[in-house]
């Protein structure tokens, strides 16, 4: 279990570690607002506001499924070919 910030880099690394996340977005981020509303919409990690935040809440994961179920793969050689010159 992660608790972090609900950026789209911690979304990133949570996927991949395929991991159960409590969110906290940064105040007046929006676009972390957003994010966190949306996973705790799907049913993927709550949030809460960071002056709203107890451990008390941590209790919540337990209705979440956590990002376990996006298997990701990738191939990091056909990602970084874009860079390579010809």
């Amino acid at each position: 279990m992660v608790i972090c910030r609900s950026g789209y880099t911690s979304i990133m690394d949570l996927a991949k570690l395929e991991k159960k996340s409590f969110f906290i977005p940064t105040p007046g981020q929006f676009e972390q607002e957003y994010l966190a509303e949306r996973f705790m919409k799907l049913g993927i990690a709550p949030f809460c506001r960071q002056e709203d935040f107890t451990f008390d809440k941590l209790k919540m994961l337990k209705d979440f499924s956590g990002f376990a179920n996006f298997n990701i793969k990738g191939s990091f050689n056909r990602l970084f070919s874009l860079f390579e010159s010809k």
